[in-house]
């Protein structure tokens, strides 16, 4: 831009003194006549004007020359404020096309920094968001990392207090079957008592017979061990089947949470990926827009600059046509001055010729009239 306003401002100035010169040009050969006459040519000059006005009115055609020489005149003078008028218009033009170009630049300059604050203020936010991602990635990571080892403790844990239980009860019902079968075998050694035929009993009626078991320590009626026996086996293989289906529901809940863990861990690395890819995209499309603006702007301002130094040629065409048109005029105007004031002096030095071959005619008829009239006085004079 400053090469543009220096090459605008020195075009101006030749301009200017280009225009300088043509108008010290056109000065007029009458101004020039003044300028270089002397004192007694200008009043003889002045006298000779007088003497054209008052013989004007009676002679027809140097009114008609006076009355061509104040219209050329008129028209000079009217050429002279158009390219003064013209000179004005281009000084003008210009200072409004370097306003023009100077608000331009402004504009530019102001759009350019806005945008570049505005890029600068997206890359910190972006940056910003970055580390935000990064460290929310790495506390999801480690809560999850707890949130499972958590549940594995809390797993195995819980499997072995139901494993220790398990010991407990069976350590606890394999004595109790001991202490029962060494009561029936002792009772049995006593009393050969056939056994009565055995009944299904319920688990209250086991029950009852172990508490009962436990109370009559000295007296145990052998069907009733008996009784007690198998209820304690069936008792021990529906805990057994008890125990196989809560370890199979175990691990089928096993299995379903490292399924959801997994499925959850899969989620949230899909969601992770999609969030980054969403933000590069968005990153991307943000980019090709800043890009796209930036060219448009670029474009336009390209434009702007292109129609604006074309006016100004366009301007400058014009104003050099008609500062041509101008000279052109003003010199044909000019050189018809200067043939219908040679013509006009050629015509007064025609009459002053006459004039003067009149007065010496005159004078010479009066020398010889004179001479006459003293020839005849003295020729009337010898006679006496």
């Amino acid at each position: 831009m400053p090469s543009v306003s220096n090459l605008l401002t020195l075009s101006l100035l030749a301009l200017f003194l280009l225009g300088a010169a043509e108008l010290s040009a056109l000065a007029t050969d009458k101004d020039a006549k003044k300028a270089k006459i002397s004192k007694p040519e200008k009043k003889d000059a002045r006298s000779k004007k007088k003497q054209a006005r008052r013989a004007g009115p009676s002679d027809k055609r140097l009114s008609d020359y006076n009355r061509r020489i104040a219209d050329v005149e008129k028209r000079v003078e009217s050429a002279r404020r158009g390219a003064k008028a013209a000179a004005e218009s281009y000084k003008a033009a210009y200072v409004r096309n370097r306003k023009e170009l100077a608000d331009l630049k402004t504009r530019y300059q102001g759009s350019e920094a806005a945008t570049k604050k505005t890029i600068d203020g997206l890359r910190r936010e972006q940056e910003s968001l970055e580390k935000a991602r990064g460290k929310y990635q790495v506390e999801l990571k480690a809560r999850q990392d707890a949130e499972a080892k958590r549940e594995r403790d809390a797993a195995r844990a819980k499997a072995e207090a139901e494993a220790k239980k398990a010991a407990a009860e069976q350590a606890r019902k394999k004595a109790e079957r001991d202490a029962a079968r060494k009561k029936a075998g002792d009772s049995s050694k006593k009393k050969s008592v056939k056994p009565a035929p055995r009944k299904k009993t319920s688990a209250k009626a086991t029950a009852r017979a172990s508490s009962s078991s436990k109370k009559a320590k000295k007296a145990v009626d052998p069907r009733r061990a008996a009784a007690t026996a198998e209820a304690k086996k069936k008792a021990e293989a529906r805990r057994k089947v008890i125990e196989a289906a809560a370890a199979e529901e175990k691990k089928k809940r096993d299995a379903h949470r490292a399924v959801v863990a997994a499925e959850a861990k899969k989620k949230a690395e899909a969601r992770r990926a999609a969030i980054g890819a969403a933000a590069a995209e968005e990153k991307k499309k943000r980019d090709a827009h800043r890009a796209a603006a930036a060219v448009e702007a670029k474009k336009k301002a390209e434009a702007r600059r292109a129609v604006i130094e074309a006016a100004a040629a366009e301007e400058k065409k014009k104003r050099d046509a008609r500062r041509a048109a101008a000279a052109v005029e003003a010199k044909k105007k000019a050189e018809a001055r200067r043939a219908v004031i040679e013509a006009a002096a050629a015509e007064e030095k025609k009459k002053r010729d006459a004039r003067k071959a009149a007065a010496a005619a005159e004078e010479k008829k009066k020398q010889e009239a004179r001479r006459a009239a003293a020839a005849a006085k003295k020729k009337k004079r010898k006679p006496r």
